[in-house]
């Protein structure tokens, strides 16, 4: 993000995986913890992925959803990429 989050409170995102027919507040975090969106801007910041096995694989039908926590009106310019191995 080239503009961090400037809340008082926590600004954060998480990456949920959802199964198929999962609403989107549904589904699990297939992150170890979140990314903080108040970090230092123009940094790039990893997030390990989650040490539940099952919550890091992906089957045919899942999809993920990117949740947000927290009031986001300052952040701008957010680049998201996730690696995926094949099984």
């Amino acid at each position: 993000h080239t503009t961090a989050g400037s809340d008082a409170g926590a600004v954060t995102l998480d990456v949920f995986k959802l199964t198929t027919g999962q609403l989107l507040a549904d589904g699990v975090s297939v992150l170890s913890t979140t990314f903080n969106l108040k970090s230092t801007a123009k940094t790039p910041v990893r997030v390990t992925a989650t040490t539940i096995k099952s919550d890091r694989i992906l089957k045919r039908g899942d999809r993920l959803n990117l949740k947000s926590g927290g009031t986001l009106t300052a952040v701008a310019n957010m680049t998201l990429s996730i690696y995926y191995l094949p099984l």
